[in-house]
């Protein structure tokens, strides 16, 4: 226990070859070609900064807080979802991960919202396709947010998946994970 405050490494599941890392060309943190010395906790860092970031309206540390609430939380008057299109335009799997590691379970809850969940479900089908060639190395940490039920998706996407995972070419330890999925 006491080493979980200092891990910087090993925090998101695998993909088929190694543990997920930065690409080479990442933008948001100067890699000077050593992309190795970023580890997976600084992405995390980065990620789950940004993510408060956006929930506190955009507002740096120095500015003084705002007087009115804001309003990047679920309500009755609807939700706050992460957008789809960050995992479409962010595919590299640490930033995937990070991002469904960083997110609120509410901000993944795309049950509701049937166009965000078809592209959710697109993001995902495509790791499954594409997990035999290397690629997709995200997929794990997919599966496992949506068997904990942080990630959630519209029944018929559930099902989908279930069904797309089971029949596909996987290792044993990723159809379990999926057949954790609640398609309730």
């Amino acid at each position: 226990m006491e080493d979980a405050a200092l891990r910087h490494d090993e925090l998101f599941l695998s993909g088929l070859h190694c543990a997920l890392h930065i690409n080479h060309d990442f933008v948001y943190l100067k890699v000077d070609g050593d992309a190795d010395a970023i580890s997976q906790g600084d992405i995390f860092a980065v990620v789950s900064n940004l993510l408060a970031c956006v929930r506190a309206g955009n507002k740096g540390l120095a500015v003084p807080a705002a007087q009115e609430p804001v309003h990047f939380q679920r309500s009755i008057y609807g939700l706050v979802l992460l957008n789809p299109l960050n995992f479409e335009n962010y595919n590299d799997a640490i930033l995937r991960a990070a991002l469904l590691r960083g997110a609120r379970d509410t901000e993944l809850h795309y049950v509701g919202n049937e166009q965000a969940s078809a592209r959710m479900f697109s993001v995902i089908r495509a790791s499954v396709l594409g997990w035999p060639r290397g690629e997709g190395d995200a997929l794990p940490e997919f599966l496992m947010a949506m068997a904990t039920r942080r990630l959630r998706l519209s029944l018929v996407h559930a099902e989908e998946l279930v069904r797309m995972v089971a029949d596909a070419d996987l290792p044993p330890y990723l159809k379990l994970i999926a057949d954790k999925i609640c398609v309730d």
